[in-house]
């Protein structure tokens, strides 16, 4: 409730109101004062916790929940009652309300699954910023971001780490993008993005203790992240928060290739059920010949 209120609600003042009205939990029982229904205090003391006290038991992007019923298709099972089948993180859900999204998990003693939506953004090919070859175009930033006021040194420092996975002024522009993104969403524990970038281990952090304030990287490089902190450009779009070396990818999947599964299980289906209806069929004429 905490979670869609703070993200998806732009209509109502407060979280009571939404709850109410938004049509999304089960407000139609919000009548249990007139039938005089007691609520049990520990569940109570439950929403306390969650609302007085801010204490949260899923991350803010959690955004869905189904109850079995409502789910048509799990991507990794037939049998979407089978919760050993759901894989955190990897098991897509369609519900019948046309949502689809990630499983993350269930709520305790045989509750709900939950999971994160996926975003209608990632399909948009105008948000990734690549030519035909898919290479990100670093000529012309896709968007202009928060800028930074950053010193000469830590420019510098910024650089050197970049370098030691980029070795272009390009590859060095979509490094620093993305220490932006993962700074300004996951970073608040740092006051600076020098301080984040050399200790949250997501970069060549380590090679911050190598350098050679002497040794200072090609300026060019360092021209690159002052484009895209000082300047605030930014060359891979905010929700962009991963990248990889083709070393350590394990497995590449085509993007609707679970959709494409989905639609193979109900064309199979379909095809069972034109099969039973045939032989039911059969059956009914074989019946009436032999009577």
């Amino acid at each position: 409730m905490a979670n869609l209120f703070e993200t998806l609600n732009k209509k109502f003042t407060n979280l009571y109101d939404y709850v109410k009205k938004s049509t999304w939990f089960a407000s139609r029982s919000l009548d249990y004062k007139k039938n005089k229904t007691k609520v049990d205090e520990k569940f109570i003391n439950a929403t306390r916790e969650v609302l007085y006290e801010g204490k949260r038991f899923v991350g803010l992007d959690v955004n869905e929940h189904d109850c079995i019923g409502d789910i048509l298709w799990v991507s990794t099972t037939n049998n979407k009652s089978d919760r050993k089948a759901y894989i955190p993180g990897k098991t897509f859900i369609y519900n019948k309300y046309c949502s689809k999204y990630v499983f993350l998990g269930f709520a305790p003693g045989g509750g709900d699954p939950f999971g994160v939506k996926v975003s209608e953004r990632f399909f948009d090919a105008s948000l990734c910023n690549v030519d035909e070859n898919n290479i990100i175009n670093t000529s012309k930033p896709i968007k202009i971001g928060k800028k930074y006021t950053v010193s000469d040194d830590d420019l510098a420092l910024l650089a050197y780490i970049a370098s030691r996975e980029q070795d272009s002024e390009g590859r060095i522009k979509i490094e620093v993008s993305l220490m932006a993104n993962l700074f300004e969403k996951y970073g608040k524990k740092y006051k600076k993005l020098i301080d984040y970038v050399k200790n949250s281990k997501l970069f060549a952090s380590r090679s911050a203790d190598t350098y050679d304030e002497k040794k200072k990287p090609d300026e060019k490089y360092i021209k690159a992240v002052r484009e895209v902190l000082v300047e605030g450009k930014r060359f891979v779009d905010s929700y962009v928060n991963v990248r990889d070396s083709i070393e350590n990818i394990t497995s590449v999947s085509i993007i609707f290739q679970d959709l494409l599964d989905f639609i193979t299980v109900m064309v199979r289906s379909m095809f069972s059920l034109v099969l039973l209806l045939g032989k039911l069929e059969m059956f009914m004429e074989l019946k009436i010949i032999i009577h």
